[in-house]
């Protein structure tokens, strides 16, 4: 189990819920949509990952999607995700659908149903 301090420096005196809620709330990545590789994926609603931060640098994780990014900086963390994002495109989206195994058709259905 993780444990929080309980004593936050909190120069606003906030309450401690507020000031981790804010805390943890900057560490998102939205993304509108991808033009890249002659792609043009446009997201219906901001695609929206959560990310944290180690010693070797930031990663991010959506289980919805199996997608597993990492970068040294949140820049290369971005472009590890935009990658991801644009394989599934390439790999599952673009193709056709009877190519695809049980997993990929449930894949496919997940990203097409969140873009445009």
């Amino acid at each position: 189990m993780t444990e929080f301090p309980m004593n936050l420096s909190n120069s606003k005196n906030e309450w401690p819920c507020n000031y981790l809620n804010r805390l943890f709330s900057s560490n998102t990545i939205k993304i509108n949509s991808i033009i890249n590789e002659g792609n043009k994926i446009v997201f219906k609603k901001p695609y929206s990952i959560t990310f944290s931060k180690n010693d070797d640098g930031f990663y991010a994780d959506d289980d919805y999607l199996d997608i597993h990014c990492f970068g040294g900086s949140i820049n290369d963390l971005k472009e590890d995700l935009i990658d991801e994002l644009t394989e599934i495109f390439n790999g599952y989206v673009k193709i056709d659908k009877n190519e695809l195994d049980k997993s990929g058709l449930v894949l496919r259905n997940k990203f097409k149903s969140m873009i445009k």
